[in-house]
């Protein structure tokens, strides 16, 4: 049960996920001729930055890895984020006991 069904991820210094109900698209072009006809005024993004986001070759194998990878879904009264931020935590700066108390459910952290 996804909550959104069309995710895209936005790969940089930190990745942003993009999450609807309809249809994104992931084409770079028309991104960044949005940008451009709508007059955005921004510092950070620029077209060339919407092409090197979208048009890398890591943006396809990270679109592939999350097809492929199920995970739960976090939801009010069940939230498994604590989960996997305590996990990400724990194998960053004490990887043993990362390994005894978050045994791996198929996600690599």
């Amino acid at each position: 049960m996804a909550i959104f069904q069309h995710v895209i991820v936005l790969l940089g210094d930190r990745n942003i996920f993009l999450a609807s109900a309809q249809p994104i698209s992931d084409d770079p072009e028309l991104w960044s001729h949005r940008l451009e006809e709508r007059g955005g005024d921004t510092r950070d993004v620029t077209p060339l930055y919407l092409l090197f986001l979208l048009a890398t070759e890591r943006y396809p194998k990270l679109q592939a890895t999350l097809a492929a990878t199920s995970g739960r879904i976090n939801v009010d009264f069940a939230p498994v984020c604590h989960y996997y931020d305590a996990a990400l935590w724990m194998s960053r700066f004490a990887s043993r006991v990362a390994a005894a108390l978050f045994p791996p459910e198929g996600v690599q952290l």
